[in-house]
């Protein structure tokens, strides 16, 4: 049973679907849309964005995305953005790439429903190019198909060589008590858009391989562009922190704008107000630091660590929470990929699903 099924091919079929001539601008759909193509495709014109029509999304469970496209660029995106009872869009979406291909190619995608969600809605943006796509379809599916989805999709990837520490998990017993037991762990992501695309790795699917028996409840708690020094004010911490009753806190993202004091004050008031335990991560993503020959080609070279992550480092210590320098690795990893930039990310920072996928193996690495 289709969620959603689009052929592009009739008038009916049109019902719904909104048109944006600015992308950017979710405010105001133009009324004077483009019509369907007759041969049964969507034509997504440069800078503009489609909204389809609502859809149901139950929370925590996942669907696939399916839908054939022809882009001259990997920057055109699609997305899925997640609606409550009272119609207000979930600030945690999902974006990730429409790969490049001269050719019609099959995209098959997943999402995963976010907390509270009733409904639904598929976008797809333009950037610099034209797009078109056609033959959409979604459907729910089991975590057995997006672990099978993810395991396949790892396979077309530079594959990581990370080892963990042994010395791991110390602060996080709880946690890994749950994972072998079965006993249902909530864990809340905190941070910016960067934190959400590592909520949509898909990790807590990848561990069922190592935890058969985990029952994990994933809520990404997010806003764009935003760390510690935004969520530590006000209430803010009640609202995305201890109102969503976390067993495990993930903090991180890339927007923390080196103030250790505010990260520092978040983990001490979560544990004054909040029983649950904490794992700090530092930043991955972001601008590309490499080098790169006369042909473009990306020249091996070392990652200089970055100060801040052993300062985060020291922070956990003193605070007794868990630290995970998951931004070392994912520079590592991408110095040694040969891989240029815009083959894991859908822009200059964010990752595709390929980075995301990256982002998962690594947190799954350190989890088993």
């Amino acid at each position: 049973m289709w969620a959603l099924k689009e052929k592009f091919n009739s008038k009916k079929s049109k019902k719904g679907w909104l048109y944006f001539k600015d992308s950017s601008n979710l405010e105001r759909n133009e009324q004077n849309v483009p019509d369907w193509n007759k041969k049964g495709y969507l034509l997504i014109k440069k800078n503009s964005r489609w909204l389809s029509p609502y859809f149901k999304c139950e929370p925590f469970k996942y669907y696939r995305l399916t839908f054939k496209s022809k882009s001259k660029i990997e920057k055109n995106l699609w997305g899925v953005f997640f609606y409550d009872k009272q119609e207000q869009m979930n600030s945690s979406d999902v974006y990730s790439s429409v790969f490049s291909s001269k050719q019609w190619m099959k995209n098959v995608n997943i999402f995963r429903g976010r907390e509270h969600c009733i409904k639904a809605r598929i976008s797809f943006a333009a950037s610099e190019e034209n797009f078109h796509i056609k033959d959409l379809t979604v459907e729910k599916i089991s975590p057995k198909d997006v672990l099978k989805w993810a395991n396949n999709f790892y396979k077309e990837l530079p594959p990581i060589s990370y080892k963990p520490e042994q010395e791991k998990w110390k602060y996080i017993p709880k946690t890994i008590e749950s994972l072998k037991s079965g006993k249902e762990i909530r864990i809340v992501m905190l941070g910016d858009s960067i934190i959400n695309d590592t909520n949509n790795s898909h990790f807590e699917v990848l561990l069922k391989e190592t935890y058969p028996k985990s029952n994990i409840k994933m809520i990404p708690s997010v806003e764009s562009s935003k760390g510690c020094w935004y969520y530590i004010e006000g209430d803010r911490l009640k609202k995305y922190v201890m109102d969503k009753n976390p067993d495990l806190l993930i903090i991180g993202g890339i927007s923390q704008n080196n103030d250790i004091e505010s990260i520092k004050k978040v983990i001490q008031q979560i544990k004054l107000k909040c029983n649950c335990e904490i794992l700090l991560l530092s930043g991955p993503m972001g601008k590309d630091w490499r080098t790169f020959d006369r042909e473009g080609k990306p020249i091996f070279q070392d990652w200089n660590p970055e100060p801040f992550n052993e300062t985060l480092g020291l922070l956990a210590i003193d605070e007794k929470v868990e630290f995970f320098d998951i931004g070392s690795l994912w520079h590592k990893y991408l110095a040694c990929s040969g891989k240029p930039f815009l083959w894991f990310h859908r822009d200059n920072i964010h990752a595709n699903d390929r980075g995301k996928q990256i982002l998962g193996r690594f947190l799954l690495k350190y989890f088993s």
